[in-house]
């Protein structure tokens, strides 16, 4: 029914640790909204690329979406995007990326300006979690990687995607190392699935 309700169904030390998240950052006077529609402007999308970008400067990486593909989704599915900023003294200084169909929002991108306690799990995580109780969405799907969402009430799934090889010796090389990779898989799923927050950890 809404984020109280979700965390009823946590642990009593998880649920007390994400409460106390949250509230060191009201504690700091950030605050966020969601924007989507009209409201994504060219001003917002400035300040949201320069944090996209600092991400990957902080990570000795290279922004691989330019400027102007920010401008081009507003064109054509400005609708389907909630940038979830948050704000310190009127000012942004956190934002995440987010895309959302009729049942699924899901989390992309996000940048910050300032290394704050808690900051990402607010904007990332509790911000897309309370959207999509809101607004009666089906599920948050955060990306990948990160046991840290598991402690705040993200559930690992599998994920599948297919290739082709033309090579028939890269084949089989591949072909047996995934063998090995999928023994691995399974002990990974289930000693994270023994990880989950949940009161009944099986879901």
């Amino acid at each position: 029914k809404d984020f109280n309700d979700f965390l009823s169904h946590l642990s009593s030390r998880k649920r007390k640790n994400i409460k106390k998240e949250r509230q060191y950052i009201l504690n700091q006077h950030v605050y966020h909204d969601a924007i989507t529609g009209d409201d994504l402007t060219a001003t917002i999308w400035d300040s949201f690329y320069i944090l996209y970008k600092s991400t990957y400067d902080r990570k000795w990486g290279a922004p691989y979406l330019t400027r102007q593909f920010f401008d081009i989704i507003t064109q054509t599915m400005k609708d389907n995007i909630i940038l979830i900023i948050g704000k310190y003294d009127g000012q942004i200084i956190s934002a995440a990326l987010n895309f959302i169909d009729d049942k699924v929002i899901y989390g992309r991108n996000w940048g910050c300006h300032i290394r704050l306690k808690n900051l990402h799990f607010e904007t990332c995580y509790y911000q897309a979690i309370e959207f999509a109780i809101r607004h009666q969405l089906e599920k948050v799907e955060a990306g990948t990687q990160g046991e840290h969402k598991i402690q705040r009430g993200y559930v690992p799934v599998s994920c599948y995607s297919a290739h082709f090889l033309y090579h028939s010796q890269m084949q089989q090389a591949y072909a047996k190392y995934l063998e090995k990779e999928h023994q691995h898989y399974n002990h990974m799923k289930e000693y994270l699935d023994n990880m989950l927050p949940f009161k009944h950890k099986k879901i």
